[in-house]
């Protein structure tokens, strides 16, 4: 798969072992004779020690993941691609264990994004015989991607609801001059969800309202403001203005957490 239809840019022979002994930087690979054993052996040794398809835990699948990556990239088992195919056997048991498309890649991300530590430490398991460390440091960088991921899509998912709130708000409100009633609703959608600002900076926010603004006064600025704060949209404070989040806030609904016990407790 890896290989396939990249002719002369892929430095193998798709769909077979390796003919030749492979070195990789200080690292010298298997004799190519030993790979197919060494497959072979890596095979029946991932199913009798993870258990699939009776594999119950989503840590075991983890742990599977990223310990038959290792391996592949300890057997060099092809001509070229193996990077590419250990990442890929990686995201297929990361998927396999439920893990979503858009996270299973995140450890792979990790690698590339600390691409000098990924060769030290594996450099360091194989000369300690021990993959604890390299474990420890590809399970961080997982759990690290997907606290990032999450706020993501949370701060993306914030964003509609916001502008979800902000069009009936001002679907209850009477338009009167359609340029006003635009202006105001598109200050409203423009503004930040996760900080305060100045009034001055509104006029700022966007393209658009830099144009609707070219010629108006902070007054203007001020007058629209308060027509978002009588819609309960933002909230004035000394010098400063933000956007309602309590609005979405009450909107989401109760966070959990799930114990050791695999009960859902309320946070």
């Amino acid at each position: 798969m890896i290989g396939k239809d990249l002719g002369e840019h892929f430095g193998a022979v798709p769909g077979t072992f390796a003919r030749s002994q492979r070195i990789v930087g200080p690292y010298r690979a298997p004799a190519a004779e030993h790979v197919p054993d060494l497959v072979k052996y890596l095979c029946e040794w991932l199913r009798e020690e993870f258990h699939f398809p009776d594999q119950q835990r989503f840590s075991e699948a983890v742990v599977q993941a990223i310990t038959t990556h290792v391996y592949i990239e300890w057997i060099h088992p092809f001509d070229d691609g193996n990077g590419r195919t250990g990442r890929l056997v990686e995201f297929y048991i990361l998927l396999r264990a439920g893990l979503s498309s858009i996270a299973s890649h995140l450890l792979a991300n990790h690698y590339n994004n600390t691409r000098a530590e990924y060769y030290r430490k594996l450099q360091q398991a194989m000369q300690a015989r021990d993959l604890s460390q390299f474990l420890r440091y590809a399970i961080v960088g997982l759990r690290d991607g997907l606290v990032k991921a999450l706020h993501e899509v949370q701060q993306n998912a914030m964003e509609q609801m916001w502008r979800v709130l902000v069009y009936d708000a001002f679907g209850t409100r009477q338009q009167g001059r359609r340029e006003t009633f635009q202006r105001q609703r598109n200050v409203a959608l423009s503004l930040p969800l996760d900080r305060s600002i100045r009034p001055v900076e509104v006029m700022q926010l966007t393209p658009a309202l830099a144009e609707a603004y070219a010629n108006a006064t902070q007054r203007m600025v001020l007058r629209d403001l308060n027509v978002l704060a009588g819609l309960d949209l933002v909230v004035r404070e000394p010098g400063l203005v933000r956007a309602n989040r309590a609005l979405l806030e009450r909107t989401l609904p109760d966070r959990r957490r799930v114990g050791d016990d695999g009960v859902q407790n309320a946070r």
